[in-house]
């Protein structure tokens, strides 16, 4: 059965939105938005996560009937769309383990993980796959050695998962907020603060809390922004599009008022775009 993933507070308008709006503000560090467009109403098709390629971001559409990927230039125009089959009501969006090309993503009806190509058509993998803290699966990321997958309740706590879908445990970071109560959208860079490393950077899914990058390695919590009302539903971290200025950033499927929207944000994605710590935290151990 297919579900919406917008709370009950946010009433589902009847509504197609073919209108995008494309705005950059100068970034000023971890969480300036650098640019956003309009995805669609809360109505089929709906946006419900997105994966960020070398050239396009490719957004995760659910309808009544059927899902779809639609790709997008960078700057907000809608290039075309492509079937994704064998979905209920998938979301996230994230890198996957074949490389450049392929997406992973999440179905909270069918709680398992698949990988398609970033054409879309039919999974060339899946898995099945629950959340750590009980709830529905929220969104995955692929940290280049598992993947990691988030519910809602998770609270910086990931169930890992081999490529070849193996459960290996649930591992827990520290570092996360205590204002951060619910998991909206997570995702895995290889670089943030102006360094390389292992990072995680996480949006709620609560209105009023803040979205966070953490260093996987050290276990410390980089740095805490804000974002506009109200949630995230799903991110990826990829190439930005200013990557000359930027390097990479963090691309997120933003539920606001009245739309969904997808906005890109700094995370200090090039070298030497320095971020100030917020805190120190340490890495909790991975348990069965």
């Amino acid at each position: 059965m297919r579900t919406s993933v917008l709370t009950s507070a946010l009433t589902v308008a009847v509504v197609i939105v073919a209108t995008l709006f494309y705005a950059t503000a100068p970034a000023s560090g971890a969480g300036s938005i650098i640019s956003s467009f309009r995805l669609s109403g809360y109505s089929d098709p709906y946006a419900n996560g997105l994966y960020v390629g070398s050239t396009f971001v490719s957004v995760i559409y659910c309808t009544a009937g059927g899902d779809y990927l639609y790709r997008y230039r960078p700057n907000g125009s809608l290039i075309r769309s492509y079937n994704l089959n064998g979905t209920s009501t998938p979301q996230g969006g994230d890198n996957a383990h074949l490389g450049a090309g392929y997406i992973s993503l999440v179905d909270s009806d069918t709680s398992r993980v698949y990988i398609y190509r970033a054409l879309g058509g039919n999974p060339v993998a899946s898995f099945a796959a629950t959340g750590p803290g009980g709830g529905s699966l929220q969104d995955v990321m692929w940290t280049g050695s598992y993947y990691e997958v988030a519910d809602h309740l998770g609270n910086g706590r990931f169930n890992r998962y081999s490529t070849a879908g193996s459960l290996l445990g649930s591992v827990a970071y520290d570092g996360w907020p205590t204002t951060m109560t619910t998991t909206g959208a997570v995702a895995y860079s290889d670089i943030a603060e102006g360094r390389s490393g292992s990072y995680l950077v996480a949006s709620p899914r609560t209105n009023g809390q803040p979205s966070c990058i953490i260093d996987l390695a050290a276990g410390s919590l980089v740095a805490t922004f804000d974002m506009p009302p109200y949630f995230a539903s799903g991110s990826c971290c990829g190439k930005s599009s200013k990557s000359a200025q930027f390097g990479n950033s963090y691309w997120a499927t933003w539920i606001m008022s009245n739309a969904i929207w997808c906005y890109e944000v700094d995370i200090g994605g090039k070298a030497g775009s320095a971020v100030t710590p917020a805190s120190i935290g340490k890495i909790k151990a991975i348990y069965q």
